[in-house]
């Protein structure tokens, strides 16, 4: 089978169970910007991080492909897709990150005295990019929540602490030079 298909010529695309909805729903601009920010996230492997942030990006990429095909079960096809628990798994993935976070607030206290230019070091500029991916993404995600209010709030708040992660990710990457 051919990637090529010509099903999307028209301005629509499919999510899972088969439904078609237009490109430009808000639900594909959430899907595009976490898609955007999973490629970011690997981009900044690509640069070069710490290897302890490398294990985290990298299951913090498999949180956010798991995120992806969550958002991509629209709200009619939810009973469906029951066996689809991601969301109940975000509590614990939100737990992660702010140990994460905690651990990086105690290593980074001297470097936290002012606001922080962006990075000049790869991998540091590669995070902070993918923090204002993430933060746009968290954005989108306050939309779709209008228009599909039977949305878990846990992916809001998962994109809000990861956007705090990936910041202190940067600064702890940047002073490590």
């Amino acid at each position: 089978m051919s990637i090529v298909t010509g099903t999307g010529d028209e301005g629509e695309t499919r999510l899972l169970f088969n439904r078609r909805i237009p490109k430009d729903d808000p639900r594909i601009e959430v899907l595009g910007t976490i898609d955007e920010l999973c490629a970011t996230l690997g981009l900044a492997l690509a640069l070069g991080v710490s290897p302890s942030l490398q294990n985290q990006l990298l299951q913090i990429q498999n949180s956010l492909v798991h995120l992806m095909g969550a958002l991509a079960v629209h709200p009619q096809d939810r009973k469906i897709a029951s066996d689809l628990a991601f969301p109940n798994a975000l509590s614990e993935e939100i737990a992660a990150l702010e140990q994460w976070i905690h651990r990086l607030e105690q290593e980074a206290k001297p470097f936290l005295r002012s606001w922080k230019r962006a990075s000049r070091r790869p991998g540091a500029a590669a995070l902070d990019l993918a923090r204002t991916v993430c933060r746009r993404g968290e954005r989108r995600i306050v939309s779709l929540r209008r228009q599909d209010p039977g949305l878990s709030s846990l992916f809001q708040i998962y994109l809000n602490r990861l956007s705090d992660f990936l910041w202190l990710a940067a600064v702890q990457e940047e002073a490590s030079s």
